[in-house]
């Protein structure tokens, strides 16, 4: 008997198929590395970050983004180490980016208020801060890290106003910082120093007792209890705060200025 052969119609069908299935296995293999290589860029680039190695985090990074721009929390990375180097425009645009891709994403709206506040653009800052804050349900809801983040915020903006003598702004900012992060001592320094311009003495050494209790290692806080005291008038609570700073440390300078100060009365 005669073999049946098969149509040129059906040969074709058959090596469309066979030729459809080779280029989706292809394609399927080739997704598949790409989604190796990023993975093992990405594992590269953030043991590089997180041991503070930027210079070689960064290429990484970029070839990351270059493959797939879709990782918010790269571009974030990114942006901080640009922030480290003092590329403030650069990092400004790496968190802007980070935001477009994910606009709830907490630390990258942080980052960029810290770094329009490095730029000079307080107003815009400030917007972006208050963005941040309103999409989060309240400060008990956040992470002990991004806690400190905003604690770090409020006060770097406080800086600002306090360098302008704009202490009553300074204090309340302060005060903000420290309803993040209570124990902060050098927040609590800061903040009883903005007290004492704004004439609330009595609060002023409330801050610095609390700060000294916080730290008590840490000889800003004493000093400025010190000349709290001395402002007020209570000039003994101040020679006493001070003489026992320089029982703990004998080559600080500032209470041997204002001892001197002092006995020259």
């Amino acid at each position: 008997m005669a073999k049946k052969k098969s149509s040129p119609k059906k040969k074709n069908i058959s090596f469309r198929r066979a030729n459809a299935e080779s280029t989706k296995r292809k394609i399927l293999t080739s997704d598949k590395a790409l989604k190796e290589k990023i993975r093992d860029l990405i594992v590269k680039g953030k043991k590089f970050f997180d041991s503070s190695e930027y210079d070689k985090a960064l290429p990484l990074f970029r070839k990351v983004i270059e493959i797939d721009s879709s990782f918010p929390d790269i571009l974030n990375m990114m942006g901080l180490i640009f922030h480290h180097k003092g590329k403030y425009s650069q990092a400004l645009k790496m968190f802007e980016e980070a935001l477009t891709i994910n606009p709830n994403y907490t630390e990258a709206n942080l980052n960029l208020a810290v770094t329009c506040n490095d730029l000079g653009r307080f107003q815009e800052a400030r917007f972006v801060y208050s963005r941040a804050k309103d999409r989060l349900k309240s400060a008990d809801d956040l992470d002990p890290y991004v806690k400190g983040k905003l604690a770090n915020l409020h006060a770097e903006i406080a800086d600002v106003y306090q360098a302008l003598g704009k202490h009553l702004e300074a204090s309340e900012e302060f005060r903000r910082a420290l309803e993040l992060r209570p124990t902060f001592v050098d927040i609590q320094t800061k903040y009883g120093m903005a007290l004492r311009e704004i004439g609330q003495l009595k609060e002023s050494i409330a801050t610095l007792k609390a700060a000294c209790k916080s730290g008590p290692d840490y000889t800003p806080a004493a000093i400025q209890l010190g000349l709290s005291y001395f402002t007020k008038g209570e000039t003994k609570d101040a020679v006493r705060v001070w003489n026992e700073v320089l029982k703990k440390n004998p080559n600080e300078e500032k209470a041997k200025m204002y001892l001197r100060l002092v006995k020259s009365k």
